[in-house]
C-alpha cells in the first residue's frame, strides 16, 4: 500500500465546494475583484477559500525565525498554530495540481482560484478596455471590464461586485442542491 502524498488524500471530498477561476492579464483587476468578492460572499454567509498559484515561487518563512531554522535543520513538514490560525510549510518535489490543492478545501462553500489559466473551471475574466476574452466560451461565466465587451456571457463593471457574487451564489446553490 502506498502512503498518501499529503493529508488531503485522507480527507473526504466535499462536493458542494464551488471552484471559480478569476483570470486576466497582469494589472487587469483580478486581485481587487477577488478581494471585493471575498467580502461580498462572506457578508452573504458563505465561507470562501482563495487558491493562488505563485508562478515565480514564494517564501512564507522569515530567515532566522524558529520555523525557518527547524526547516533548515531538516524538518520535512512544519506546522504552526495559534489561537486563530494554522499554517503548513512543506518543501515539495513538484508543484501540486489544482485538484490536489482544492482537496485541502474541505469546509468552504466557494474557492476563488487565481493563476491556473488552463484549469477546467467556470471562469470570470477581467479585461482591459479593448481586450477580448481568451477563456473558452463553455467555461466563461462573466467578463469584467470598464468598457462593454462583446462576449457570449454577461459583461459587468468591476464595481458590480454584488452582481458577480449573484452569479457565483447561483452556481453554488446549483451544486449544493445537486448533492443534497
Amino acid at each position: 500500500m502506498t502512503a498518501p502524498r499529503h493529508p488531503a488524500d485522507l480527507l473526504p471530498p466535499r462536493f458542494a465546494t464551488l471552484a471559480v477561476a478569476i483570470a486576466g492579464r497582469s494589472g487587469s483587476g483580478k486581485t481587487a475583484l477577488m478581494e471585493a468578492l471575498v467580502r461580498e460572499l462572506h457578508a452573504r454567509g458563505l465561507r470562501v477559500a482563495c487558491v493562488k498559484r505563485a508562478a515565480h515561487g514564494f517564501e512564507i518563512d522569515q530567515e532566522g525565525k524558529e520555523t525557518w531554522r527547524l526547516r533548515g535543520a531538516g524538518a520535512a513538514v512544519m506546522l504552526i498554530s495559534s489561537e486563530s490560525e494554522v499554517a503548513r510549510i512543506e518543501h515539495v518535489e513538484s508543484e501540486w495540481t489544482l485538484e490536489e490543492l482544492l482537496a485541502l478545501v474541505v469546509d468552504c462553500d466557494v474557492a476563488l482560484v487565481k493563476g491556473f489559466r488552463d484549469a477546467p473551471l467556470a471562469t470570470i475574466e477581467c479585461l482591459a478596455p479593448g481586450e477580448l476574452p481568451r477563456t473558452a466560451p463553455g467555461r466563461l461565466l462573466a467578463v469584467i471590464s470598464e468598457a462593454p465587451v462583446d462576449a457570449a456571457v454577461g459583461w459587468l463593471r468591476p464595481s458590480d461586485t454584488a452582481a458577480v457574487a449573484d452569479l457565483i451564489s447561483a452556481q453554488h446553490r446549483s451544486i449544493a442542491d445537486s448533492v443534497s
